[in-house]
């Protein structure tokens, strides 16, 4: 039941910006984490703004950004999990 929502901000995401590979999501969850969660690690951001041009406003656009990031053009998405 998520939606992206393409062209107005990328996201920030909570994973933590790992390669695939090593790094496979957890089943529950999909999150990419190490088993110690470090606090000062870039965190992934997906999709973005309009402006940036077709590629980068993809939804699986994805880029790296330290938490302390401040911009007009990165937000977050709220949700709640739906129990059924």
């Amino acid at each position: 039941g998520l939606f992206d929502l393409h062209g107005n901000v990328a996201e920030w995401c909570r994973d933590e910006k790992l390669p695939y590979p090593d790094f496979p999501p957890q089943p529950v969850d999909g999150l990419r984490a190490r088993a110690s969660e470090r606090p000062d690690a870039w965190r992934v951001v997906r999709g973005g703004a309009a402006h940036e041009g077709p590629l980068l406003a993809r939804c699986t656009a994805r880029a790296a950004r330290a938490p302390s990031t401040r911009v007009g053009t990165i937000g977050l998405r709220p949700m709640r999990r739906v129990v059924r």
